[in-house]
């Protein structure tokens, strides 16, 4: 028991001592937001090169935040997964139609919101709400976007904007908290 609880006292140091990087990824996830927001771009692959950037930048931030979410790692692991796949899928393929992206980018919200509820339940009450929050947003606004696809793209474009400044200002209280474990 003791060396476990010397290992979380090290990884808790580890996660501490790079807590920056995760301010960072943060403010990056959330200047793409911004971005999406202030600027619509009116064609299929200007939205595909922002939403599937911002799915890789909210990725890979869930993949660093993994190591300090102790039991729900897991998720944080498999929801960045399936955001980095989104982001490189529609990355891979910015001219597909407007329903094909509205579907992809859907389905990978819909995905990450539910493993995000699902995760809560292992967490403690403060984050567990916030989890939950979360998680329900991302599924309304996966479902909403899946709903109507021949919105127009400054729609979507806004949409996914408000999710990743969202993602991005989460992201960074987790590394301003972070901190505190140095």
């Amino acid at each position: 028991m003791d060396t476990n609880r010397a290992d979380a006292g090290a990884l808790a140091h580890e996660v501490g001592t790079r807590w920056w990087v995760l301010v960072v990824a943060g403010a990056l996830v959330a200047a793409v937001g911004m971005l999406v927001i202030i600027r619509p771009v009116a064609g299929v692959f200007g939205v595909a090169v922002f939403v599937g950037l911002g799915f890789v930048l909210a990725g890979l931030n869930d993949l660093v935040a993994a190591a300090q979410l102790g039991p729900a790692r897991w998720a944080a692991r498999v929801w960045g997964a399936v955001s980095v796949a989104v982001g490189v899928a529609v990355l891979v393929w910015p001219a597909i139609t407007v329903v094909a992206v509205a579907w992809l980018v859907g389905l990978g919200l819909v995905a990450r919101g539910a493993i995000q509820v699902v995760s809560a339940l292992v967490l403690q009450p403060p984050r567990r709400v916030a989890w939950v929050v979360a998680g329900i947003i991302e599924v309304a606004v996966g479902v909403a976007v899946m709903a109507w696809p021949e919105v127009s793209l400054s729609i979507v474009a806004v949409l996914l904007g408000i999710y990743l400044v969202f993602a991005g200002v989460v992201q960074m209280a987790l590394g301003a908290a972070a901190r505190s474990l140095r």
